[in-house]
């Protein structure tokens, strides 16, 4: 039962800054929606925007 708990945790704290980053970006998407071209469709942005920046 312990190893199991501690792989359990090992797992757990490989994959929280990953999941920190990913929530993050989601919060960003729903305050700041990424830009959109003349057609309506999401333009692939290789930098992050300076008001994303700001909100970090």
């Amino acid at each position: 039962m312990r190893a199991i708990k501690m792989v359990r945790m090992q797992s757990i704290d490989k994959n929280r800054y990953r999941a920190e980053e990913l929530a993050e970006e989601r919060v960003l998407d729903v305050l700041i929606p990424p830009a959109k071209n003349n057609w309506g469709q999401t333009e692939p942005s290789q930098e992050p925007s300076a008001a994303r920046q700001a909100f970090r």
